[in-house]
C-alpha cells in the first residue's frame, strides 16, 4: 500500500489542518496589528487636522491683528503731524507773546550804537518799519520756532561786563567795541527775520514755510560748533541764511572765509537729514539747499571785480547759475522769491513735485532734534575771545564763571568773568 495507504493519507491531511491552524492564528495577529495601525492612524489624521484648523485659526487671528497694527500705525502717523503741527504753531504763539513782552527791549535804539557815519534816512526808515511791525498780528502767518538767540545771549553779557563794578577791566574798550558790534548784527538779524515773514504773509508760494532762528549744534563732519541764524524750509527749496551787517566793502571770492562756512552749513545740514533718513526719503537732492549770506546795512560787495551795492537790484542772484552766494536785505523778498520760482521749475524737470506742509515739519523738526541732542552751549563761551568758560573758586568761597584763556601770569590773557 505505501504512501497511498489510508494511514498515510489520515496522517498528511492532520499536518495540514495544523498548518491551517497556525496561519489562521497568524493572520488573526496580522489582522489584529493592522487594525491598530489604521486606528493609530485615524488618530494622527484626526490630531493633524485639528493642528491645521487651529494653524488657519492663529493665521487669521494674525491677519486680523495685522489689520489692525496698521490701522493704529496710519492713526499715530495723523496724531503725531498733527502733534507737530500744533507744536509748531504752539511755539509761533509763544513768540507773538515774547515778541509783545519784550518788543521795546529787541529794538534797538539807533542811537546807542550807530555811529553817525553810518546814519541815513534809509536806516532810520528800516529801523521804524521793524518797530511798527512788532506788533504781535505781525506773527500770525509764519511757523517760527524760537528761543533766545546767541547774539542777544553775548549782548547781555557784554553789557554784563562793561557796566559790573569790577575794577581794572582790562579789555573794556574790547568788550564796548564787541557790543556795538553785536547789536548791529541784532538789527541786521531782526530785518532779515522781518522780511521772512513778509514773504510767508504776501507770497502764496511761501504759505507752509517753516522758519528755524539761531540753530546752534556740533558739526556732524567734525568737532567744530555751527551756529545758523535762520533756516526758512520751503515746499522746494532749504534756504541756509547767515545775516551780517556791514558798513564798508565786503570782497567775495573763493577763498572767502565766510563763503567756505556757508558751504559748510550746506553740507552739515546735508548730512544731518541724510543720517535722518529724509535725505532717501524726500530724495533731497543738493539743488534743494540753498546757503545765502544776507548783508544789511550801507554795504557794497566786490564780487569778482564788480562792485555791487545794496540799492542795487538782483544784487546776488543769476538764473544761470546754481549757486548764490550773497542777498541784501534791501532786496531779499523778490530775491528769494526769484530764487524759489528757478529752483522750483528745476526741481519739477527732475520729476520732484515738492515737499507737503507734513515733509516740511518733518524736515524741520528732524533738524532741531539733531541740534538737541548734539547742542553746545553758548552760555559756556566767553563774548570776548569766544574761549570756554570755566567754574572757579572765588577768595570769599563762592564759585564763579570765568574765562579759560585767563593766566596770572599773563597780563593780556582774558579777564571776563561772571556770577554762577
Amino acid at each position: 500500500m505505501g504512501l497511498f495507504s489510508p494511514k498515510v493519507k489520515v496522517e498528511q491531511l492532520e499536518g495540514l489542518v495544523a498548518q491551517l491552524q497556525e496561519q489562521i492564528v497568524e493572520n488573526g495577529k496580522f489582522r489584529t496589528q493592522l487594525q491598530l495601525e489604521i486606528e493609530k492612524n485615524n488618530q494622527l489624521n484626526g490630531e493633524f487636522a485639528k493642528q491645521v484648523w487651529e494653524n488657519n485659526d492663529l493665521k487669521n487671528k494674525l491677519n486680523t491683528q495685522e489689520e489692525k497694527l496698521k490701522q493704529y500705525s496710519e492713526h499715530y502717523n495723523k496724531l503725531m503731524s498733527e502733534y507737530k503741527k500744533i507744536k509748531a504753531y504752539s511755539a509761533n504763539l509763544e513768540v507773538q507773546i515774547h515778541e509783545y513782552e519784550e518788543k521795546v527791549k529787541n529794538m534797538i535804539s539807533m542811537d546807542d550804537f550807530i555811529d553817525e557815519s553810518v546814519e541815513s534816512e534809509k536806516y532810520d526808515q528800516n529801523c521804524n518799519d521793524l518797530k511798527s511791525k512788532s506788533d504781535s498780528k505781525y506773527f500770525k502767518c509764519t511757523p517760527i520756532i524760537y528761543r533766545k538767540t546767541s547774539l542777544e545771549t553775548w549782548i547781555a553779557k557784554l553789557e554784563h561786563y562793561i557796566t559790573s563794578k569790577k575794577e581794572d577791566k582790562k579789555h573794556l574798550q574790547e568788550a564796548i567795541s564787541k557790543l556795538e558790534n553785536c547789536k548791529k548784527g541784532l538789527v541786521g538779524e531782526n530785518l532779515l527775520r522781518q522780511n521772512l515773514f513778509e514773504l510767508g504773509q504776501n507770497n502764496a508760494n511761501f504759505k507752509d514755510m517753516m522758519i528755524l532762528q539761531d540753530v546752534c549744534f556740533k558739526s556732524p563732519f567734525e568737532t567744530k560748533n555751527i551756529q545758523i541764524d535762520f533756516i526758512a524750509i520751503t515746499n522746494f527749496v532749504i534756504f541756509i541764511f547767515d545775516s551780517k551787517y556791514r558798513t564798508g566793502v565786503e570782497k567775495i571770492d573763493i577763498n572767502n572765509k565766510i563763503s567756505h562756512n556757508m558751504q559748510e552749513y550746506r553740507n552739515d545740514i546735508m548730512e544731518i537729514l541724510s543720517r535722518s533718513g529724509l535725505k532717501e526719503k524726500f530724495k533731497i537732492k543738493d539743488g534743494n539747499i540753498y546757503a545765502i549770506m544776507v548783508y544789511s546795512g550801507k554795504n557794497e560787495i566786490d564780487h569778482a571785480g564788480f562792485h555791487v551795492k545794496s540799492t542795487d537790484s538782483n544784487s546776488g542772484y543769476c538764473e544761470e547759475c546754481d549757486e548764490i552766494q550773497y542777498i541784501f536785505n534791501d532786496n531779499l523778498t523778490k530775491e528769494i522769491a526769484d530764487v524759489y520760482s528757478h529752483a522750483g521749475r528745476k526741481q519739477k524737470n527732475r520729476g520732484f513735485n515738492g515737499f507737503t506742509s507734513s515733509d516740511i515739519t518733518e524736515i524741520a523738526y528732524s533738524i532741531l532734534d539733531y541740534a538737541s541732542e548734539n547742542n553746545f552751549d553758548f552760555n559756556l563761551k566767553c563774548p570776548l575771545c569766544n574761549k570756554d568758560l570755566v567754574e572757579k573758586p572765588s577768595r570769599n568761597g563762592k564759585n564763579f564763571l570765568g574765562c579759560s584763556g585767563y593766566r596770572r601770569d599773563c597780563s593780556d590773557s582774558c579777564d571776563y568773568t561772571e556770577a554762577l
